[in-house]
């Protein structure tokens, strides 16, 4: 508004003339600026979720419990009001709010924010007058928070915390997350990534919450359906409602999500718990690899290491724009640098809810496999030589893997399947550990001569089927996969004749066996079959170890006879010496 100056014979009015009709009981005159340089601020009630009660004139409503949840922009809130039915005025109502300024003047705090506010229609019609309020507040202990809200769009009317045309009572709901954290074995690698790097997470310093990022994946055009949160009430999420966190839940790569974890409780952590066919060797399995030499001892390390691998259960609260609730989530140690994730696809209010069968079945419940950035090569488990016996053709792969979901975008540009160098693919063996490299694998094929390596970088078995984190040369791009296969030991073959010195010539026997072989390069997947569908498939037949030993038998490699061989020659030396 402005006033009207009466005309004076005296020209321009005196400065003074003016100042002296202002005083201290004046009202004050509000302005926002809506679009400041700095953009919006923090918001003031730290460490969300709270409860509150609210009073708006007509009397408290603090039954049921109205709420306040943070979201993944620390700049808004999300305020959820319930309904008292025996209090006039109180409605069921969900406002976002985004804190654009704070002050302090005298012994309270003050706080310009900008409400969406759905009983007026969409935000686009609503005017600012609609949506500018003023906050003042203290807190009155380590807990509680009193705060009072502006009628209208100015500072005015509210006086102190308990004077408003709103006053809300704010109590930190919860406070287990300050003293939950996620296992050291997780946290000890800030950033973790899933095997195509559409999915990361990326732990805090404080070991207290994480921030998981699903990459847009442009190649898929057909949008997944958001899930509704479970539940009724005042609990429930807004109309205008985006299924962000849905989508993150879900791992919907059809759009870019960002999800915010704060560990709330850990329900189980302990070596072993419930996890051992996840650990262990079958009898069977090792029995044939100590039958076979020398992948005895590449699956023997594997199982001595996995001995001590750990698993825990835990309570975890999401936040996804602003939506947010309680998930479960089971973390699993695969290798130093390789750890497996399943979690809810659902999400509850209720933290208690959060691992109950209703909302988490980890028999149903896919895993996600993630690893570090810098993986340390491992030694590859099944060293030996291998022919190809059974190969999927190319077509018929491609059609099993997109009937599987095992075909995704390659985040690196080019297309998954790093084995189709070939037109056939006509790959005709493998050499595993061989030539002092025994943490590389080699295809080798009849249609190049340059071979296809593949770095091992770590392994465990479940279930009688073995899993094995392994990438192609960095000089190439380097692409990580996962090979999932199984092994099946053939009946005993009688080899040729040796000479004995004692009892004449022998049988030597030999026991051989098949791996059927799978490679996926999203995750390691629990529906595929080794050896019949995946991005890859093989089947593979033992041919011995990296070298054959000179009686024709599988025996130890030539360098390693060698060695034997001069040792021989400094003993026969020695001794002859020994009788001079």
């Amino acid at each position: 508004m402005m006033n009207a100056w009466p005309c004076s014979s005296h020209g321009e009015p005196n400065i003074e003339e003016l100042c002296s009709d202002v005083h201290s009981d004046n009202p004050l005159h509000s302005m926002f600026r809506k679009e400041p340089a700095a953009g919006p601020v923090r918001c003031p009630f730290t460490h969300p979720p709270y409860t509150f009660s609210y009073n708006k004139g007509t009397g408290e409503c603090a039954s049921p419990v109205s709420r306040v949840d943070s979201c993944v922009d620390s700049s808004r809130l999300l305020i959820r009001n319930a309904a008292c039915a025996d209090v006039v005025g109180t409605q069921d109502l969900v406002e976002e709010l985004e804190c654009l300024a704070t002050w302090r003047d005298g012994p309270y705090h003050y706080m310009v924010g900008k409400l969406s506010r759905p009983e007026l229609g969409p935000p686009a019609h609503q005017s600012d007058e609609d949506r500018y309020r003023c906050f003042v507040y203290e807190d009155v202990s380590n807990t509680t928070t009193q705060v009072a809200i502006s009628p209208d769009a100015t500072c005015v009317g509210i006086p102190s915390p308990s004077e408003g045309s709103k006053v809300m009572k704010l109590t930190r709901a919860d406070l287990s997350h300050t003293r939950c954290k996620f296992p050291p074995w997780v946290t000890q690698h800030r950033h973790w990534y899933s095997l195509d790097k559409a999915r990361q997470y990326n732990f805090s310093h404080t070991n207290t919450s994480f921030r998981h990022e699903v990459r847009e994946d442009p190649s898929l055009s057909s949008l997944m359906p958001s899930m509704a949160l479970l539940g009724h009430g005042a609990g429930a999420p807004p109309s205008y409602s985006t299924g962000a966190l849905a989508a993150g839940l879900q791992g919907d790569r059809h759009k870019r999500t960002e999800l915010l974890g704060v560990c709330h409780s850990v329900l189980e952590a302990a070596p072993g718990a419930g996890a051992g066919a996840a650990r262990g060797t079958s009898p069977s399995s090792s029995q044939g690899a100590h039958e076979h030499g020398g992948e005895g001892d590449a699956t023997g390390s594997t199982t001595g290491a996995a001995g001590h691998k750990k698993q825990v259960k835990m309570v975890v609260h999401v936040t996804s724009g602003c939506e947010s609730g309680f998930i479960c989530m089971i973390f699993y140690e695969r290798d130093n640098h390789v750890i497996e994730v399943q979690q809810s696809h659902k999400y509850t209010t209720v933290p208690e809810e959060a691992c109950s069968p209703d909302f988490f079945d980890p028999k149903s419940l896919p895993y996600v496999t993630l690893i570090t950035p810098s993986l340390h090569n491992r030694k590859c488990p099944h060293v030996g030589r291998y022919s190809v016996t059974g190969q999927l053709p190319q077509p018929r792969r491609k059609r099993k893997a997109l009937e599987a979901g095992s075909v995704s975008s390659d985040p690196d540009g080019a297309h998954v399947d790093n084995f189709a160098d070939c037109s056939e693919n006509n790959f005709h063996s493998l050499v595993v550990g061989c030539q002092n490299n025994n943490d590389i694998m080699e295809f080798h094929s009849t249609c190049t001569n340059r071979a296809t390596s593949y770095a091992c970088h770590g392994t465990w078995e479940e279930n009688g089927t073995s899993y094995l984190i392994a990438s192609t040369s960095k000089s190439t791009g380097s692409k990580r996969y996962c090979f999932i296969y199984t092994r099946e030991m053939l009946p005993v073959a009688h080899g040729h004749s040796r000479p004995d010195s004692k009892h004449g010539p022998v049988a030597a026997a030999r026991r051989s066996s098949i791996l059927r072989l799978s490679t996926v390069a999203e995750s390691c997947l629990r529906d595929i079959v080794p050896g019949h569908n995946g991005a890859s498939a093989f089947n593979l037949t033992v041919e011995g170890q990296c070298d054959y030993g000179i009686d024709g038998t599988d025996g130890a490699t030539t360098a390693q006879l060698s060695g034997i061989l001069i040792a021989s020659a400094f003993i026969v030396v020695a001794s002859l010496s020994a009788l001079r």
